[in-house]
């Protein structure tokens, strides 16, 4: 897949360098969750995996490179949320912001790789449901994020294969409350 991806994406940006367009362009690739461990994912040495409410299930790294970059080669080490895209992606390309939505432009940040204090929190899932599908339900506030409820089947560590005698998987945690500082280790 990796292979057929980077064949695809040659592809894209050999078309748009015969047609004049990619030096304005804006390429963005991204994810919605980290990599599933039933089908070989690992994203270690974050815990969990996709269908949790850990690191490894909801963090994912995105690449933008193109047009309207002031800083290239920077990382923007800030939080951004899925909804953040839209707003972010219309500023870039120079229109006007859309109001009554929860995303916020990060453009700025991103393009002069400065730091962002205008994203500081996210819900990452509210099942609060009257029968709830999962269970569980997690917000970040800076550097805390609190989980309620059962963070997931896939919660623990899962070792890149070389490491794998010598770490461990966590067993599925029993709390109901979970309060981690995202910079250090489990709170509460």
């Amino acid at each position: 897949m990796v292979t057929a991806m980077d064949d695809a994406i040659g592809n894209v940006t050999d078309s748009l360098k015969r047609n004049g367009m990619f030096e304005n362009t804006l390429i963005i690739f991204t994810a919605d969750n980290g990599g599933w461990t039933t089908f070989s994912g690992n994203n270690y040495p974050l815990r969990g995996g996709k269908a949790t409410v850990y690191e490894g299930g909801t963090r994912a790294s995105a690449f933008v490179y193109g047009s309207g970059l002031q800083k290239p080669n920077t990382v923007f080490d800030g939080m951004i949320h899925a909804v953040d895209w839209m707003p972010t992606i219309l500023s870039a390309a120079g229109g006007g912001q859309v109001s009554g939505i929860d995303g916020v432009d990060l453009w700025p940040s991103i393009s002069e790789g400065v730091p962002s204090s205008l994203r500081s929190e996210f819900i990452y899932n509210l099942d609060d449901s009257v029968v709830p599908i999962v269970g569980h339900a997690a917000i970040r506030m800076g550097d805390y994020k609190l989980i309620e409820g059962f963070a997931g089947a896939y919660n623990g560590w899962y070792p890149l294969p070389e490491n794998e005698e010598d770490s461990e998987i966590d067993e599925p945690k029993v709390d109901y409350y979970q309060l981690y500082n995202l910079r250090g280790k489990l709170m509460l």
